[in-house]
């Protein structure tokens, strides 16, 4: 094979230039009160939960699509919509291309904006494979967490200079090794009876570049696109004179284009409403995927999309329903994990090494892995309430995991996750229980009861605290000299203080019943020499240990709706939409109503407003 790295000027010959968007997000901080404070509706709901947005006749040949089980969108408790005549269906219509059944629900703005979002590095990765197979990647730019998830962070986040190079790198050295591998080269080029040629216009490049461009860019090239880069590949065959220059430069052009880096969604209008406007099949295919495959669609899904497949709530929940059977669609759910409990920062946790020797890079790596095979479980092996996760002694672990947690390692390795049940009277339960979100929630040499009953508080039960003053002194006092004093104890004279109190008072009774467990989730029972005293409360409901916390949170409501909230974030990308409060009070009812089942709520998730409608730029 040529050696190409030689000669990368030729895939800058035709290449579009990398481009990304910025925002700034600007979140003013005030002094905590003692107040949990929940954001408060949106302004601009036209419509209250459970009421029923009357549609209206519109023009002939645009129907209303087929109601949302349960209720659909904002709507009552049954499925059937009041049928579109010919038109605008009942809540939200001109989805979908006939007349029929319209969606049953209230008439929102789900103010989820148009955007253009770069792939996630997750993304990025499980699209490169998906078209080249199990090749290599090197690292790219790292995602962005503002808004709290990566699929939020994608629309705010800029591209470095340095950034795009990476991007360059990792496509260039993937399509190295795909073209070198004759096996991989051959499934790319649609086999070896189409192989291409030394020649001007070679009709196998074309039909190459026509294939790899529609998946790549997730959209059919137009004939001027194809003709660009079939002069580009011909352009680098003839320099290099060798037949499958071609192809591969003409690859590497199309993988560094913003149309495969970024995903675009502005969709377009919708006929008798100016307030929103529609994901088009094709932008509906690459969200369908990118949510519950974290990669880019197969070509089912694209066929579904060009074929007008995808405009319908039946259609988009057929297609859910497929996707989430294939062996990626977990990703789904180990996606949203991966990304909610940001697991990437595992890799660089730091712990004090004279204390915890064990806390190795295998380790931590079996720490995230038992996390996202717990949810998975429970979402797909199981099937069960999602609210179990707050209680269930079932995980995975390796063996350095099972040392950790004082299991039997007879027959476990340090690389393969088992299942195992956890001792049915031991203090650890559930996915709070798990060594990574203990390690993560903790400093370099213990635990912090205020940083875990943060955690709850605010990720697991959607609750924000604001931010301390800023000349408060949150140092803790120092025994004095002969006397030691455990964490809860500083804390409990640190609460004596009346601007600390007040918040204090709302994280540290849930953090306390962890205390259990050290700076990486290893099991303890005494703190400073003193036997350690794990009882807690959750707005006044007294409790002891982590297995309280966890039936007291999974007896909450409000930990079912902030999954709720969460996982729809998740999904569209976006956090403080204006429809968005009544989006989660509707799936909200439905998760309840489906038994808290996580599978049943992503497909409702996938037929809500927010989830394929967009609020225009101004």
């Amino acid at each position: 094979m040529t050696n190409y790295s030689a000669y990368r000027w030729v895939s800058l010959m035709g290449r579009p230039s990398m481009f990304a968007l910025a925002a700034l997000v600007i979140a003013a901080g005030s002094a905590c009160t003692g107040k949990v404070e929940s954001p408060g509706p949106s302004q601009g709901v036209s419509a209250v939960p459970g009421t029923r947005a009357q549609g209206t006749p519109g023009a002939t040949g645009v129907g209303g699509a087929p109601g949302v089980n349960p209720g659909g969108y904002g709507g009552s408790a049954t499925a059937n919509g009041t049928p579109g005549a010919s038109g605008t269906g009942a809540g939200v219509g001109a989805v979908g291309t006939g007349g029929g059944v319209g969606i049953v629900g209230i008439r929102t703005t789900p103010a989820i904006p148009q955007a253009l979002r770069r792939l996630t590095v997750n993304q990025f990765q499980n699209s490169m494979r998906a078209l080249l197979g199990n090749v290599p990647l090197s690292t790219v730019e790292e995602d962005s967490h503002d808004g709290g998830l990566a699929t939020i962070g994608a629309t705010q986040i800029v591209t470095s200079p340095d950034g795009v190079e990476k991007y360059q790198v990792a496509i260039d050295a993937a399509l190295d090794a795909a073209f070198a591998d004759t096996t991989k080269r051959a499934a790319l080029l649609t086999g070896a009876s189409c192989p291409p040629k030394i020649s001007t216009g070679d009709a196998c490049t074309n039909a190459f570049i026509t294939r790899f461009g529609r998946l790549a860019w997730r959209r059919t090239l137009t004939p001027a696109e194809v003709t660009r880069y079939t002069t580009l590949a011909g352009t680098a065959t003839q320099s290099l004179a060798d037949a499958y220059a071609g192809a591969r430069w003409a690859a590497s052009a199309l993988l560094q284009s913003p149309n495969f880096l970024y995903r675009a969604e502005l969709g377009q209008p919708v006929p008798g409403r100016t307030d929103v406007r529609q994901l088009t099949n094709t932008e509906m295919a690459s969200r369908l995927a990118f949510f519950l495959l974290e990669s880019a669609p197969d070509d089912a899904l694209l066929t579904a999309a060009e074929g007008g497949k995808l405009a319908s709530v039946d259609d988009i929940r057929a297609q859910a329903q497929r996707l989430i059977l294939l062996p990626a669609g977990r990703n789904a759910i180990t996606g949203f994990v991966r990304d909610f409990f940001w697991l990437d920062r595992l890799d660089s946790t730091a712990k004090d090494a004279a204390l915890f020797p064990q806390f190795s890079p295998t380790l931590r790596t079996a720490m995230g892995q038992e996390l996202t095979r717990m949810w998975e479980a429970m979402a797909f092996d199981q099937d069960g309430s999602a609210l179990d996760l707050f209680t269930t002694r079932h995980t995975f672990v390796t063996k350095e995991l099972a040392t950790l947690y004082g299991l039997p390692t007879t027959g476990l390795t340090d690389t393969a996750l088992t299942a195992v049940d956890l001792p049915t009277t031991g203090a650890r339960v559930g996915f709070l229980g798990t060594a990574a979100l203990l390690s993560m929630n903790a400093d370099q040499k213990e635990g912090s009861p205020t940083l875990r009953g943060k955690f709850v508080r605010e990720e697991l039960l959607c609750q924000i605290i604001p931010p301390p003053p800023g000349n408060v002194d949150t140092t803790l006092p120092d025994p004095p000299a002969g006397v030691t004093y455990t964490k809860r104890e500083k804390l409990e004279m640190h609460r004596t203080l009346p601007t600390c109190a007040a918040c204090h008072g709302l994280m540290d009774p849930l953090g306390y019943p962890l205390e259990s467990f050290d700076a990486i989730g290893n099991y303890r029972t005494t703190d400073a020499g003193k036997p350690i005293d794990a009882s807690g409360s959750l707005d006044g409901q007294a409790f002891s240990g982590l297995p309280g916390l966890a039936d007291a949170l999974k007896a909450t409501p409000a930990a079912a709706s902030c999954m709720v909230k969460h996982l729809y974030r998740y999904a569209t990308g976006s956090a403080d939409a204006q429809g968005e409060p009544v989006a989660i009070s509707e799936l909200s009812a439905g998760f309840a109503g489906g038994g808290y089942r996580l599978r049943a709520l992503v497909t409702d998730i996938v037929a809500s407003e927010g989830f394929r409608l967009l609020t225009p730029q101004p």
